[in-house]
């Protein structure tokens, strides 16, 4: 997504957007850092398609060329944890989004199964999964939870096979089978999105 050239036009999603930036740190509660994640987070800079803004205490991601694209950024799990874990993330959504942005669960090894849980500029949540089918939706919902001028708190509680998944404190429902309870985890993004993370935690 690139910025318009008449950005007059767009000044109070803009000056939002600012807002959202300087506060970050002030809104990284309950929690802070990128964990196990952080050396696998790109530096400042961009390619063809992302650019990335990283000062250690946030990430920054937009997509500035490919409005198709999927990014994402994964740990493995730490023996032993997969099944009890609580995985979650600070992330707010630039309000001229088209894409949205999330957490990535449940990575296999040869990469090509995986969910992203995401939220867009309008607060829906959508629950995707990548597996030999393609990539596709197979949830949405939206919530009076979502904070559309703040950082949201994104939490996926496994319990067995069956992930909870809450928005800011408040129970979004749950999804569970064979495809649930074990993977890689991290920090995903989809299609033409700004998104500013806070922080990550995969509760190892």
């Amino acid at each position: 997504m690139r910025l318009p050239i008449n950005a007059a036009r767009f000044l109070p999603a803009l000056l939002c957007w600012v807002f959202l930036t300087a506060g970050a740190a002030l809104a990284q509660s309950p929690g802070a850092g990128f964990d196990s994640l952080t050396p696998h987070l790109p530096a400042s800079g961009q390619d063809e398609t992302w650019r990335f803004v990283n000062t250690g205490d946030s990430f920054e991601i937009e997509n500035i060329g490919d409005p198709g694209a999927i990014r994402y950024y994964f740990v493995a799990p730490a023996p032993g944890t997969e099944g009890r874990r609580r995985i979650e993330a600070g992330v707010s959504i630039h309000p001229e989004s088209k894409g949205a942005a999330g957490l990535l669960y449940g990575l296999n090894a040869t990469r090509d199964l995986y969910h992203l849980v995401t939220l867009d500029a309008q607060g829906v949540l959508t629950i995707y999964r990548r597996d030999s089918s393609g990539f596709r939706a197979l949830s949405q919902q939206s919530s009076d939870a979502f904070s559309a001028d703040g950082v949201n708190h994104l939490v996926l509680e496994e319990e067995g096979d069956t992930v909870a998944v809450s928005l800011n404190g408040t129970k979004m429902g749950a999804v569970g089978g064979d495809r649930f309870g074990f993977g890689g985890t991290g920090l995903g993004a989809v299609g033409d999105v700004r998104a500013l993370f806070t922080f990550f935690s995969d509760g190892s």
